[in-house]
């Protein structure tokens, strides 16, 4: 299995989150990711290819990094369950980026 750590550090790097914020969304992107990686090769697709479609997923447009700028802001001014709030957004911004359909595709 591929490694998505490095890809999604790497993105989020340019944000500046505080490490543990970092490294929390790090490892929940990077299991989504691992999961569509899945995904995809249980249909039928090779490993490559697979890959390869997950990290185009990953770097398609800016998309990624302002949906987390838009949640670090949302986290810092809303200071009630600091944890659940991050986690549900972080949530949304991954059924968005997965689950959702393109603007194209849509």
């Amino acid at each position: 299995m591929p490694d998505f750590k490095t890809e999604v550090r790497e993105r989020l790097s340019r944000l500046n989150l505080e490490p543990t914020r970092e490294a929390a969304i790090v490892e929940e992107m990077a299991q989504h990711l691992e999961q569509r990686f899945e995904e995809l090769v249980a249909r039928g697709m090779g490993r490559a290819t697979a890959r390869d479609t997950v990290l185009k997923e990953l770097k398609e447009g800016t998309r990624l990094e302002k949906e987390l700028l838009q949640v670090e802001r949302q986290v810092r001014v809303e200071p009630a369950e600091p944890a659940l709030q991050a986690w549900a957004a972080r949530w949304r911004i991954c059924r968005r980026i997965f689950v959702m359909p393109c603007g194209p595709c849509a």
